[in-house]
């Protein structure tokens, strides 16, 4: 039970700032006898590291780039443009496939698993170049000219805007960099609906990417099984109301308050221990034994888009997968065959590498050679 709560807590801090208000509680953790065996201390040291210190690291090229878009916000993108054991000579031009994450995350996502286990470095190491984006809001991306943060208006924005005007002026940047014509593009959960919007409400998107692979993808959700989300989803304009009359538009900040809760209710033995280790299960899904209207015809110009999904994920269920994909028209699916694959396993399943990530690399492979 306990080791759920240290896997949260890494991916959290990493998500959030190196200078974690966890990163004692986390020391305090794997300091005891029952966790030191468990953890090595790479798991200490990482949940200190922001990304860029992580890559550093574990010695990849790193490259930080930022862009502003039309509206004010400052993104940051961290590029690992080439491998670090094979497909290391820099300068070489390489397909580039953008990653983007999902809701309450960054491009921590794709490399806090590690050299060999997280998909941004088994990408590099195959000859891709790949650039992960970090959505408005997120830690890297909690920048505006203007608007300050702890500002309600800062926060007025939903995945729409991160899909009409984020994903585009990251990607053409991507591409201005690399001189490259066209992007593979690979999208978890949100970072699926945010793509879905972009070539919808901007059709032109179409014709620079090579290939779009979905994982988890969330366009409908009439049979979505999360229980948080079904027990807020009747409240949500009362919370939207209460949110703005309290001056609250920030969802789970990096607090004083909230790692102090964390520590007192989160610790062994605290009767609310259970909560704690399975808020984030109670939305992705429970299946912790892995864990290590928006659409328009136009979208319909994109081949090949790939979807990744599983019967046991709760946010994106098979049926409302199967509608997006009819509408779509897509030329290709992929269901995956695991069938405990969970809404979160797609990042830190145990077995994602061989049930998901070769099968995307090959996918792209061949698309390339098209």
């Amino acid at each position: 039970m306990s080791g759920r709560i240290l896997l949260l807590l890494v991916v959290g801090v990493t998500t959030v700032s190196a200078e974690s208000l966890q990163s004692d509680y986390i020391d305090e953790l794997v300091r005891t006898e029952r966790y030191s065996q468990r953890f090595s201390n790479d798991v200490k040291e990482d949940a200190k590291l922001d990304v860029p210190e992580l890559i550093i690291k574990y010695k990849y090229p790193l490259e930080v780039h930022e862009v502003t878009t039309p509206d004010g916000y400052i993104l940051q993108m961290h590029r690992i443009p080439h491998g670090r054991d094979k497909n290391n000579v820099p300068g070489t031009k390489r397909p580039v496939v953008f990653l983007m994450h999902g809701l309450l995350c960054s491009s921590a996502d794709w490399i806090i698993s590690g050299p060999g286990s997280a998909f941004g470095y088994i990408l590099v190491e195959e000859g891709f170049d790949v650039w992960m984006g970090n959505a408005r809001g997120n830690y890297y991306s909690r920048n505006h000219v203007e608007l300050n943060p702890d500002n309600t208006d800062f926060w007025d924005f939903s995945w729409d805007e991160i899909g009409n005007i984020d994903l585009p002026i990251m990607i053409d940047y991507a591409l201005a960099v690399t001189g490259n014509e066209k992007i593979h593009y690979v999208g978890h959960s949100q970072g699926s609906t945010a793509f879905l919007v972009l070539c919808s409400l901007r059709p032109e998107y179409n014709d620079k990417i090579i290939s779009m692979h979905a994982f988890s993808p969330v366009a409908f959700m009439a049979h979505n099984e999360s229980p948080v989300l079904n027990a807020i989803a009747p409240f949500a304009n009362s919370i939207k109301i209460l949110a703005s009359l309290i001056g609250i538009g920030e969802i789970l900040p990096n607090t004083l308050l909230l790692t102090w809760a964390g520590q007192i209710f989160c610790k062994d033995h605290a009767i609310t221990q259970e909560i704690c280790s399975n808020i984030l299960f109670a939305v992705g899904g429970w299946n912790d034994a892995h864990l290590n209207t928006i659409i328009e015809r136009h979208i319909t110009t994109v081949k090949p888009i790939f979807f990744y999904y599983s019967d046991n994920d709760p946010l994106s269920q098979s049926k409302d997968v199967y509608r997006l994909y009819e509408e779509l028209g897509s030329e290709s699916k992929v269901l995956l065959p695991l069938p405990s694959f969970g809404h979160l396993d797609y990042l830190w399943g145990i077995d994602v590498k061989p049930l998901l990530y070769d099968t995307v690399i090959q996918l792209m492979g061949v698309v390339e050679d098209q």
